[in-house]
């Protein structure tokens, strides 16, 4: 099965321009794949926000609500460190 376009980290390490700022939502279950797509496209992490939604999101029978949202903050470099060259 073909991957659809964009979906790579090389897409994502053209994307922007240099010192410009990239949020990223998701939920729990993403978010280890986003840092680790959003660090491998050669941007900066900065860290992790939580949202909550509060009682706007769907109850689960027999679990707990899903009401947490990440955002996942980094930053594109202004160059390109020495190391990654």
């Amino acid at each position: 099965m073909a991957k659809p376009k964009g979906t790579d980290a090389s897409t994502l390490s053209s994307a922007g321009v240099e010192g410009c700022h990239l949020v990223a939502f998701s939920d729990w279950r993403q978010l280890p794949a986003l840092c680790d797509a959003v660090q491998a496209g050669g941007w900066l992490w900065r860290g992790i926000a939580a949202w909550d939604k509060t009682e706007a999101s769907r109850p689960r029978n027999g679990g707990f609500r899903a009401q947490c949202e990440f955002m996942a903050s980094s930053r594109r470099p202004t160059r390109i460190p020495r190391r990654w060259a």
